[in-house]
C-alpha cells in the first residue's frame, strides 16, 4: 500500500478494538514495525488502556448494581416473617452465591430455634487458613 491510501483511521479503530497488531498488520499489507511506530506516535496505546479502563469500570458498576438489588431482594425474604423457612434457606443459600465472597469462608450452621440458618463469616488469612485456626 502507498502512503496516501492507507486507512489509519480503520486501522485504529480496528486497533482500540482490541484486535491483534499483527493480524492488523497483515490485513493491511503494513510492516508490523510501521504499526508500532504508528500507534506510539499517535498514543494509540494509552487511549486502548483508557478505553479498557473505562468499560472494565462500567461492567462493574452494572454488576455492582444488581448485585445490590437481588440482595436486597433476598434480605426482604428474609426479614418478612411470612416468609416460609425453606424460603428463607433458599435466599440465604442465594446471598452467599451472589455476593461472590473472595475474602471470606463461609459456614452455614442451623439454628432450631429460629427455623432458619445462621451465616458466620470466618475472615481468611493470607495464606488461606482459617484465622480460627491461626
Amino acid at each position: 500500500m502507498t502512503k496516501h491510501c492507507i486507512p489509519w483511521n480503520k486501522i485504529k479503530a480496528e486497533y482500540l478494538q482490541g484486535i491483534k497488531p499483527k493480524e492488523i498488520a497483515e490485513k493491511y499489507g503494513l510492516t508490523p514495525k510501521k504499526l508500532h511506530d504508528k500507534a506510539n506516535e499517535e498514543k494509540w496505546v494509552e487511549e486502548r488502556r483508557k478505553m479498557s479502563e473505562n468499560v472494565r469500570d462500567c461492567v462493574q458498576d452494572k454488576i455492582k448494581n444488581l448485585t445490590n438489588k437481588a440482595l436486597q431482594t433476598l434480605e426482604d425474604v428474609l426479614n418478612n416473617p411470612t416468609s416460609e423457612t425453606r424460603d428463607k434457606i433458599s435466599a440465604s443459600k442465594a446471598v452467599l452465591e451472589i455476593s461472590g465472597l473472595k475474602s471470606v469462608k463461609q459456614e452455614i450452621t442451623g439454628n432450631v430455634e429460629v427455623g432458619f440458618p445462621i451465616i458466620k463469616i470466618l475472615p481468611v488469612c493470607a495464606d488461606g487458613s482459617d484465622s480460627k485456626n491461626s
